[in-house]
């Protein structure tokens, strides 16, 4: 079997990763633009919102990434032609769903307690009530769209998800913006708000889907929530299998992001405001990082389930190799044009705003060099995710994060008297030890694979 050149194994992974990481931008924009039009309420509802989404983002992660694991289940048996799995997978996918919304739910809702154990501001805490309240409701609709979101991405149709973005960020948008002002008859709601918008947005876009899928001619081959497709307890334990640890991964890598913004309320309001600036626009980022890592991490599934490690190997050096280029141009404009970024949620040009903002230029030239490592992390765990591997991920990522990172964030910051800057330095030193860590063991596991085509010829 002839093997693709690298420029058209990259081109097959921007064309999947294109609509993967625009749909991720699309949403992640609704909770950029929202904080801006928060930002218009002061400085402390700014620095609220750092914790607030710090906080939900973490979780939001942790339970909607553990249904990755459909896209890569579905991915692999498409490799192995055996679509008739498909169904089952996305049905399973549901009663799973359904699991983790209860305990995500519960969390959300009680969370303004845990940021006091953290010894956050009270007020600070209080402005941020609604915001979780509301985000409580949301989580059982966005966690299972996400599971339906892996259906169309792996069946190659990740253009959908683009599309119902594009309508949905301009209703949440407008939406928020009654909610968070009190335009139109709506209440005001300060801070909650910004989650209030795309909560019932969330809801309707989950009916929107299921409906889609269940009555669509070209999914009836899958019998989508028919009587064909009942409850599976092997099924639901491989989907857990492979996408807990996923789950987990990103649930302590951001545990570990959410703890370092709580050292940073501990420096103050101006500190916290500052990282909120700089912890957004790295978010949009990070977006981009994710659809490049879950592309990888498909394609590298469908040439697993071929039984192709040549493939493999290839599939996965381009796929670094692109991820560092495209996020060496966004890392440029992180440290050497700041402040049009910053100007959009601080008037750069008053004294007023002179310390967030040198802070903010800081930690946005920090962010930048944290990007490429983060991306070469990200694209390595979703490489070996694709060889079906998720554990490796979650303990090198946990290690790499909380005896690293956290250790090296509180001594600089504290003990060393470097403040906000101490802090990233520290939490970016874990991701380079985890990045290289995360790339020996994929090439480690691959590298003494024959492929099939290899395997044929020795024979």
């Amino acid at each position: 079997m002839s093997q693709p050149s690298d420029f058209a194994i990259a081109n097959k992974l921007l064309r999947l990763a294109t609509p993967i990481a625009a749909t991720a931008l699309g949403n992640t924009l609704t909770s950029v633009l929202t904080m801006l039009m928060v930002a218009v309420l002061g400085d402390q509802f700014l620095a609220a919102g750092a914790l607030a989404t710090a906080s939900y983002i973490t979780l939001l992660a942790f339970f909607t990434s553990c249904l990755y694991s459909v896209g890569i289940l579905i991915s692999h048996a498409k490799g192995q032609k055996q679509e008739q799995r498909i169904g089952g997978i996305l049905h399973n996918g549901c009663i799973v769903s359904i699991w983790l919304s209860i305990p995500a739910t519960l969390l959300m809702w009680f969370f303004p307690h845990v940021l006091i154990l953290f010894k956050q501001d009270p007020l600070l805490v209080q402005e941020t009530t609604v915001y979780f309240h509301a985000a409580a409701i949301g989580f059982l609709p966005m966690i299972a769209a996400t599971n339906l979101q892996q259906f169309f991405m792996a069946i190659g149709q990740a253009k959908f998800n683009f599309y119902c973005m594009l309508v949905r960020t301009p209703t949440s948008l407008i939406l928020s913006y009654a909610l968070i002002f009190g335009k139109w008859g709506l209440p005001e709601m300060g801070l909650g708000g910004v989650m209030m918008g795309p909560t019932i947005i969330s809801w309707l876009y989950l009916t929107f889907l299921l409906a889609y899928i269940k009555w669509k001619p070209e999914y009836r081959t899958y019998q989508f929530l028919n009587r064909y497709h009942v409850f599976s307890w092997t099924q639901c334990r491989a989907l857990l299998a492979v996408g807990a640890p996923i789950g987990l991964q990103f649930g302590i890598e951001l545990s570990a992001m959410t703890v370092s913004t709580y050292f940073m309320g501990w420096l103050g309001t101006d500190v916290l405001a500052a990282q909120q600036i700089a912890s957004q626009c790295t978010m949009l980022m990070v977006m981009i990082i994710i659809g490049l890592s879950q592309a990888l991490s498909m394609l590298i599934s469908h040439a697993y389930g071929q039984q192709d490690y040549m493939l493999v190997r290839r599939t996965a050096t381009v796929g670094f190799v692109v991820t560092t280029l495209v996020l060496t141009g966004i890392s440029f404009i992180f440290v050497f044009l700041p402040d049009p970024i910053i100007h959009l949620f601080v008037n750069t040009h008053d004294p007023a705003s002179r310390d967030i903002t040198h802070i903010a230029r800081l930690l946005l030239a920090l962010a930048g060099l944290f990007l490429m490592i983060d991306g070469v992390r990200n694209a390595a765990a979703s490489a070996l995710r694709g060889l079906q591997d998720s554990k490796t991920p979650m303990w090198i990522g946990a290690f790499s994060l909380w005896f690293i990172s956290l250790p090296m964030c509180y001594l600089l910051a504290f003990p060393a008297h470097f403040g906000a800057v101490g802090l990233r330095i520290g939490f970016t030193l874990g991701f380079v030890f985890c990045a290289l860590a995360l790339l020996q063991r994929f090439y480690r596991r691959v590298g003494r694979q024959p492929s099939q085509s290899e395997t044929v010829l020795s024979a």
